[in-house]
């Protein structure tokens, strides 16, 4: 009996110190100053909290339509680049074609061959060659055998000399007058160019050695390529060599004289800007450029439905110029990346113009 009033005596103790709190809320809820200051702050807080979620999802819902913005403007860009790009090519393709067709109706008889000049060459090809989206177009004949050289040097230098386009030193080497070549394996510069009187292939196989010359005859010229070119056997080099010996061969196996000239065409590999030389034989890479090249096919004089391979055509192109203008100047931010199917190199296209970055793919 003791022990259970004094449980209720403590119990009747801490009772107003449990309640007080409750009992204080519930007189400052019936405050009417009360009520509406805490009106006051549940209205500011559900404000807040739809403020929050209206801006979060507006923010969502911009952010969503900004990127799909950018998505469908990159898309449309790049393909717009693309399309121009594969137009330029054609126009490429189309040009070469149109000088290689050219020199074979203008000289069908085979007998003609090597010793024949398109007239007005440097009046009418540089504007195929802009036309064509090209730096600079050429033609080299197939000359066979030393006195198809000796016939040839001496056609090739009359004609040069007669040419107020040409300088005085045309078709000359540091080797002196003569179809010339080079041998890069040499760092000597006199024995690094020399007269090319055999054809015969140095520096890889060709499935045409001895006695075979692509020499450089008509060209126009380039910031890259000048006059200094005349004259080189290219077929001694094996970026020129190796596409010529496979148009040779592709015309030779052609079932017919029109897919010869249809389907012998080619892209080069790549060639490093600058090129390489003995007084420079490492310079810094600043770009690069290739060539498409075609064939100059005659109708076989025996059978008329054959095609015969006696030379070769092709424009130059430096990737910079290809690329510049593809996507409007206004457009930032653009890398191309081109794949040759062995190599990778980048070009940054800023304000219009591509600006090489390097090899490989650095986007």
């Amino acid at each position: 009996m003791t022990e259970s009033s004094s449980v209720v005596k403590s119990r009747k103790r801490r009772g107003p110190w449990i309640t007080a709190p409750f009992l204080a809320a519930l007189e400052w809820i019936r405050n009417p100053q009360s009520r509406i200051f805490a009106l006051r702050i549940l209205v500011t807080l559900s404000l807040l909290i739809a403020a929050a979620i209206c801006g979060t999802i507006n923010y969502l819902t911009l952010s969503g339509n900004e990127r799909q913005y950018a998505i469908s403007q990159y898309n449309s860009i790049t393909e717009q680049g693309l399309v121009s790009m594969v137009q330029r090519f054609a126009r490429m393709n189309t040009g070469t074609l149109v000088l290689a067709k050219s020199y074979g109706f203008a000289f069908p008889d085979f007998k003609e061959w090597p010793n024949v000049a398109v007239n007005g060459f440097y009046e009418t090809v540089p504007l195929l060659s802009e036309v064509s989206a090209l730096d600079n177009m050429y033609f080299c004949p197939l000359v066979l055998g030393r006195e198809q050289l000796d016939n040839f040097t001496e056609f090739a230098y009359n004609y040069w000399a007669s040419q107020p386009n040409l300088p005085p030193f045309a078709g000359y080497s540091l080797a002196g007058r003569g179809i010339w070549s080079t041998d890069p394996r040499q760092t000597d510069l006199s024995k690094f160019f020399y007269l090319d009187k055999t054809g015969e292939v140095l520096t890889y196989e060709s499935l045409y050695n001895n006695g075979t010359w692509f020499p450089v005859f008509q060209l126009t010229f380039s910031e890259d390529i000048g006059p200094n070119n005349l004259g080189l056997n290219s077929h001694s080099q094996e970026i020129f060599g190796v596409p010529g010996d496979i148009q040779r061969k592709c015309v030779n196996d052609s079932a017919s004289y029109e897919s010869a000239v249809s389907d012998c065409g080619s892209l080069s590999n790549l060639i490093p800007l600058p090129i390489p030389s003995p007084i420079d034989p490492f310079p810094t890479l600043t770009g690069l450029q290739a060539f498409i090249t075609q064939p100059v096919v005659l109708r076989d004089p025996v059978d008329s439905t054959q095609g015969l391979f006696v030379g070769t055509v092709g424009g130059f192109f430096n990737w910079a110029t290809l690329l510049s203008r593809t996507v409007p100047t206004y457009v930032e931010g653009i890398d191309c990346v081109i794949s040759t199917g062995a190599v990778y190199f980048t070009y940054s296209i800023v304000e219009g113009e591509s600006i090489f970055k390097g090899l490989g793919d650095s986007h």
